[in-house]
């Protein structure tokens, strides 16, 4: 478990700080060695843009993972109790079952050769054909494959981060304390901050990611659609994954309260209309059980409107809707880039 002084700030797991740092410098260096050997073939540096984007995208991913360790601090200290032993859950374990879990490198290199892979397969500065597109060096393939996979390897350890953020919200979630009129408070409102930067950030990064792919103009649009496709949808479960549950928790938990205050507010009819009383479920702690504890019907109604306002998708209010239009702003940015680059340059 990471150790806290709480004089300072916490810190990120070693193993973050270690082999992220490790991840981030070999794509540098690959970086480095891919753009000088493009320049020496070809006399230019086409992929500049590519080089300068995905190596920016390493660093994101890191320097993320060490500013979200303190909101996941402040986000265990809200938690419930986690299982069967009451216990409230500690801000260094959450942090490093998310961050400093030992499989992370192992996935970050499986990510790493997947890409190193689908690049040597595609192998788009192989000359084709009489009239090649430019620029067009064969020798090009493997550097750009070995720069492309080793800096996925950082991306790679950043969505294992991710998925290991899912599975804990994933086991905290049915304990939440849902009431719901007290949405804004904690830990509703922490599990939705922390969630949206997950989501900003990984929109990003994507974004970031498909821009350089555009920028490169290799001829490969079906597959910058099919990556665009599967970026879309990293960053979509990225939101739901999380947010769908808890919604569903509060739809239900506002299901009931309106059932309680419709079974009120019919009680209240019919006293006014003097009809014979139903009676109310003496099982149930929370309902008047007698008609002369009955409030009046107005304010029974502006009760049940109330309720009826409360947006349970997305949970959070204003928070989640800020983040989805920047989401949204951050998926077509890439395709405004490139019209503009094709139809105004």
């Amino acid at each position: 478990m990471t150790q806290i002084d709480p004089a300072r700030p916490p810190s990120a797991p070693l193993l973050w700080r270690g082999a992220g740092a490790a991840a981030v410098a070999a794509a540098v260096v690959m970086a480095l060695v891919y753009g000088w050997i493009e320049y020496e073939l070809t006399g230019r540096l086409a992929d500049g843009w590519l080089i300068g984007l995905v190596t920016l995208n390493t660093v994101i991913v890191y320097r993320f993972g060490l500013h979200i360790v303190s909101k996941l601090y402040d986000l265990a200290r809200v938690l419930p109790p986690k299982g069967a032993e009451a216990r409230p859950p500690d801000g260094g374990e959450l942090t490093e079952d998310i961050l400093g879990h030992p499989l992370m490198p192992l996935f970050g290199l499986g990510y790493g050769v997947l890409f190193w892979f689908g690049m040597t397969y595609l192998a788009p500065w192989t000359c084709t054909g009489e009239t090649p597109p430019e620029p067009c060096d064969a020798a090009l393939g493997p550097w750009l494959s070995w720069f492309i996979g080793t800096a996925n390897i950082m991306i790679g350890m950043g969505l294992f981060a991710v998925l290991r953020f899912w599975l804990a919200l994933r086991a905290t979630i049915p304990a939440f304390p849902v009431r719901i009129l007290n949405l804004s408070r904690a830990p509703i409102l922490e599990l939705v901050r922390v969630n949206a930067e997950v989501v900003m950030t990984t929109a990003a990064v994507t974004c970031v990611a498909i821009l350089g792919l555009v920028l490169a103009d290799y001829n490969m649009n079906s597959i910058g659609l099919g990556f665009a496709i599967f970026a879309f949808a990293v960053v979509l479960l990225t939101y739901a994954l999380p947010m769908v549950p808890l919604s569903n928790r509060l739809a239900r938990a506002k299901a009931e309260e309106l059932d309680q205050i419709e079974r009120l507010i019919d009680a209240r009819v019919r006293r006014d209309t003097h009809q014979a009383p139903r009676r109310i479920d003496p099982g149930d702690p929370d309902c008047l059980r007698t008609d002369k504890d009955l409030p009046d019907l107005e304010t029974l109604t502006r009760a049940r409107d109330m309720i009826l306002s409360v947006r349970t998708l997305p949970p959070g209010g204003q928070v989640s809707v800020s983040a989805a239009g920047i989401v949204t702003f951050l998926s077509f940015l890439p395709s405004l880039i490139d019209y503009a680059m094709r139809n105004l340059f």
